[in-house]
């Protein structure tokens, strides 16, 4: 547990629990206004309903909270309110039921959350998380992490159709497109359906993934789980929180900046080590996700200004204009990249420089409950602080780096190149090119460039982004610091420049060289990942010895980029 144990461990909980028990005196009456209702901490709930208990709830005799405090019960397991929510569900409808914080719906609306929970026997995933950040964000980031197949395959077979519907003359290609692939000047029909169609199709399977059953979830969220309208069950339900701890699998951080500023989410930590030692938790950085879509947008926007130019037969100079003017909105893209890069460094200066008393509370009678805990379970407040500071922070920074980017969270960003390289194939086809020039083009740029280069490019993308993620500029002027995410972009911009050039030259001389400088290309992107891609597909991140995992559970291999 990362702390020493106390030589007088038996008689230092015996004072703390006679210390509890002299506050409490058998009721709450030294607390007057301390109720889960007016808590704003955790799990974030607006006002109670009826605060009456009826009659067979108080033959029930549950553990309560004051209970717990006094006998030191705090991972007592209540099997009756032992409730887990379908995950799947939770999604539905782009994860509207996330969007709000529970104290922002009415009464009836915080009811109707209680049917999204069934009654269990245990929990596939504990998510661990705070109201302090926008649900979008953990909507978002969970329909990804569960769901990355769904957008891929809907993607497959939008471009498959759209390339037989152009085949097929269904849809129109009213432009052409000029190039010297056979060896002199040649014009070939050209369109947009596949490039439109498949990026569509990604965004469409990321909404509707939720409804497709790829997996099967059971989980503990705090406002599906814990009922927000009866007082007694809302009661039960939060303080008997450590008992769900003890009956889940494992545990998963949505982490965010203000993750590790809230007293519940240090219990929930402290809790899942006491009760699962071996236990696996999660580290989900929840800026991953929103990166992968920026990143996304980006390549798409690169990629329809590269068909307009080509559509258009824009000249040199125009083409020259047009991407430095495309530089800027890329610039917004890169400077949001960093500022995700930038979160997930606060993560772990978070856990290196952590401080128990400075984690917010909203509730004194909470705060008692969790220190008493800690104190029970690490027998001081400063040997768990020393644990979050120590084995807590070592394991996390050891076993994975916040670069890791699933598998399919790649191909997702490789689909949108991949789709505008079919857009010419179809190109080529269309106009009745040679097999062998096809051929060259389809080895030269679809996996020399679009694959394998693309990959090196977003390599370099998240080293520099990630290397110059705070702003190296004293004066703390914004504009500079913009600046410094305008580098970035001409810098990627160059590497992706010079392999356009040697992509063209490859596919223009001949098969050999084709061939050639596809290796090279995916000689360079394997150096760029140093291998770990290969270390990733037998399902770990960098160290499979740490407990800690900063990995995407549903994703099975792993960049490390």
């Amino acid at each position: 547990m990362g702390n020493r144990p106390c030589c007088r461990e038996g008689e230092a909980k015996a004072v703390a629990a006679e210390e509890v028990s002299a506050d409490t005196a058998g009721d709450i009456s030294t607390y007057p206004d301390l109720s889960p209702s007016n808590s704003s901490e955790y799990p974030q709930v607006g006002q109670l309903g009826s605060t009456e208990m009826t009659e067979s709830m108080a033959a029930r005799k549950p553990p309560s909270r004051v209970s717990r405090l006094k006998k030191l019960k705090h991972l007592e397991i209540d099997m009756e309110i032992l409730r887990g929510a379908d995950l799947r569900r939770t999604l539905f409808h782009c994860g509207k039921i996330w969007l709000k914080p529970p104290g922002h719906l009415n009464l009836r609306d915080r009811a109707a959350l209680w049917t999204y929970s069934t009654p269990v026997q245990g929990f596939d995933t504990f998510l661990s998380h705070t109201w302090l950040t926008p649900g979008r964000l953990k909507a978002l980031s969970l329909t990804l992490q569960r769901g990355w197949p769904v957008p891929l395959i809907f993607f497959v077979a939008a471009t498959v159709l759209a390339m037989a519907l152009c085949m097929y003359d269904i849809m129109p290609m009213p432009w052409t497109n000029t190039t010297t692939i056979t060896g002199h000047l040649q014009e070939y029909p050209f369109g947009p359906w596949i490039l439109l169609c498949g990026f569509l199709a990604l965004l469409l399977g990321i909404v509707l993934a939720p409804y497709f059953p790829t997996y099967s979830e059971t989980v503990f969220v705090d406002v599906f789980s814990i009922h927000q309208t009866d007082a007694e069950l809302m009661e039960r339900g939060i303080y008997g929180l450590a008992g769900c701890l003890r009956m889940s699998k494992q545990m998963q951080v949505l982490w965010s900046p203000p993750y590790l500023s809230r007293l519940w989410c240090i219990f929930e930590i402290a809790a899942f080590r006491k009760a699962n030692p071996e236990g696996k938790i999660l580290w989900t950085p929840l800026f991953l996700e929103r990166a992968v879509l920026v990143v996304l947008v980006m390549s798409f926007g690169m990629a329809s200004l590269h068909w307009f130019l080509i559509a258009t037969k824009a000249s040199l100079v125009s083409t020259f204009l047009s991407y430095m003017f495309a530089y800027f909105p890329c610039g917004i893209g890169v400077h949001a990249l960093r500022r995700s890069f930038l979160e997930g460094a606060q993560l772990l200066n978070g856990l290196q420089h952590f401080d128990l008393n400075s984690a917010g509370c909203s509730l004194e009678f909470d705060r008692q409950f969790i220190y008493t805990a800690i104190l029970d379970w690490y027998d001081s407040e400063e040997a768990f602080t020393q644990y979050v500071r120590g084995p807590l922070h070592e394991e996390l920074a050891a076993s994975a780096s916040f670069g890791d980017c699933p598998l399919g969270y790649f191909l997702i960003i490789l689909a949108v190149p991949v789709s505008l390289s079919l857009e010419f194939a179809v190109s080529l086809l269309k106009g009745g090119a040679p097999g062998e020039a096809i051929l060259r083009y389809v080895i030269g740029t679809l996996l020399g460039f679009d694959l394998a280069w693309t990959t090196f490019g977003l390599v370099n993308l998240r080293n520099l982004c990630y290397h110059f993620a705070a702003p190296r500029c004293r004066a703390g002027s914004a504009a500079l610091d913009f600046g410094q995410s305008m580098l970035i972009v001409m810098c990627v911009s160059a590497c992706y420049t010079l392999g356009m050039e040697a992509t063209y030259w490859a596919t223009e001389s001949s098969l050999w060289a084709s061939t050639g400088w596809a290796c090279f290309a995916f000689l360079c992107a394997f150096l760029a990942l140093k291998g770990k891609a290969a270390v990733a597909a037998f399902g770990v991140c960098t160290k499979p010895s740490s407990k800690l995992a900063c990995a995407q559970p549903q994703s099975d291999v792993m960049f490390s980029i």
